[in-house]
């Protein structure tokens, strides 16, 4: 009989969001939108669902603080969101700056705040958000043996796996299955079987890796080989879905 190789049930602690890191640059955000914003008279930064996962007060504080709302030709006149919800937690939380409210999405602009997309990459704008988790455990697995849910993907050879807990609660698409790929020990490393809720198995070939080493889902940006946007392209979907996406069981780490 085949033998396969199952997803192990997680603990409540191994289900915590300590496991799973959106780093977001503050930094980068702010000097995105200085420049941004010199392009752009008019130009409002976006705030819709959360500032599309970045985390809209952290945005909104990053921009006030590079110059949004600093006059007739500053730059950023304010910030928009998609209904008085969003509107009232930022007055909640002291943002006073004019805050529009419209279902007007000005998806490239709004990309770009974030590094993300066509404008971003025409204009050297920096990925803000990077995504990662540690590696959970490792195995080896002989020709013929299968891997996660549904068997569909099974290895030809002897295999090195890791298990990483990041799964489609997370935000990594089931769409990911047996496509994706994450970055890990220095190389790109194929998503192999369905993606579970929690985890998914990355194919290591010969490569040893250790419990604990960093596999990164993208926004590196020394690896532009492992953007949102190509993450993004490689499942059918936009870079600003790729970074909404992201649960909130992933903790959010603000830096500056």
């Amino acid at each position: 009989m085949t033998s396969t190789v199952k997803i192990p049930a997680t603990t409540a602690s191994e289900r915590s969001s300590a496991l799973r890191t959106a780093r977001i640059d503050l930094a980068a955000i702010a000097a995105n939108f200085q420049l941004l914003r010199r392009q752009y008279d008019d130009f409002e930064v976006d705030l819709a669902a959360d500032a599309y996962g970045h985390g809209a007060v952290a945005v909104a504080e990053a921009a006030v603080a590079a110059g949004a709302g600093a006059g007739a030709g500053a730059g950023a006149r304010g910030f928009t969101v998609r209904d008085e919800r969003e509107a009232a937690a930022l007055r909640a939380a002291g943002i006073s700056l004019d805050l529009t409210v419209t279902e007007e999405i000005g998806s490239d602009a709004a990309a770009a705040t974030f590094g993300v997309g066509p404008l971003a990459r025409r204009l050297g704008l920096t990925p803000a958000m990077r995504v990662s988790a540690p590696v959970m455990s490792t195995k080896t697995i002989a020709a013929g043996e299968a891997v996660s849910y549904g068997y569909t993907w099974r290895a030809t050879r002897t295999s090195r796996l890791a298990l990483v807990p990041l799964g489609y609660a997370d935000g990594v698409l089931r769409a990911a299955s047996n496509v994706g790929e994450v970055w890990l020990a220095g190389a790109l490393r194929p998503i192999v079987g369905r993606v579970a809720m929690d985890v998914i198995v990355l194919e290591l070939g010969d490569t040893r890796v250790t419990v604990g080493d960093e596999a990164i889902l993208f926004g590196d940006r020394e690896l532009p080989e492992i953007s949102a946007d190509r993450w993004g392209a490689a499942l059918g979907v936009s870079a600003l879905e790729v970074t909404t996406g992201i649960g909130s069981r992933v903790t959010r780490r603000w830096v500056r």
